[in-house]
């Protein structure tokens, strides 16, 4: 979020806090920690992530804090957050049988994008592996997906060989999104250029993936 978000921040507080008597509105200075603990998210994430306590059945009849919010932000408990990057991965593999590695793909989740760049380096060496390989990448670009929070640098988009190839030819590619168009803009809007240059500290926060059990 940015300071242009505040004020809608603040009503989403406001509205949340109203839905239980019990429940105590954060002052000036709670709000503002509110604030602190919640601005890496965009105010989207924020709000479906108050939603999602309210509907919680086990824990939405407490008064939430910033941790309730973050949990359901980040995908709850390991055994929901592993089902989502098993899911990714079938996308992925999807998208390589579908559209191919030749075109530059954009997915509608920026984790995607963060743990193939850590589990294989390039959009390319995804439609390189083999099948004997496909288990041990399954596993690596499970643990980097899981790994991602928001905030995180990523590549805008995958490139494809025809991209990587346009600085030597005249070779034309076209990027092709992969899911949502519009939440495909805002991945690609919200990536980092620079590939492993701009993700080396995570390369090496994640190195030991391969030999992790």
């Amino acid at each position: 979020m940015n300071e242009s978000d505040k004020p809608k921040f603040a009503a989403i507080l406001n509205a949340t806090f109203s839905m239980n008597p019990r429940w105590t509105m954060p002052d000036e200075m709670g709000i503002e920690m509110w604030w602190r603990c919640l601005k890496r998210f965009s105010i989207e994430q924020v709000a479906n992530g108050f939603e999602a306590h309210l509907t919680d059945p086990e824990r939405g009849s407490f008064q939430p804090t910033p941790a309730d919010v973050i949990r359901h932000i980040e995908g709850g408990n390991k055994d929901t957050r592993e089902a989502r990057a098993e899911l990714a991965w079938r996308r992925v593999l999807d998208a390589v049988g579908s559209v191919g590695t030749y075109q530059t793909v954009v997915f509608d989740d920026p984790a995607i994008h963060y743990a193939i760049q850590i589990a294989f380096g390039s959009w390319e060496a995804v439609g390189l592996m083999t099948e004997d390989e496909q288990p041990f990448r399954r596993r690596d670009f499970v643990k980097a997906y899981m790994a991602y929070k928001p905030g995180l640098p990523y590549p805008p988009r995958l490139a494809g060989r025809f991209e990587r190839e346009q600085a030597v030819a005249d070779a034309r590619f076209r990027v092709v999104a992969i899911g949502d168009p519009g939440k495909c803009k805002v991945v690609e809007a919200g990536g980092t250029s620079g590939g492993l240059a701009s993700l080396g500290h995570e390369v090496q926060a994640l190195a030991a993936l391969g030999g992790a059990a």
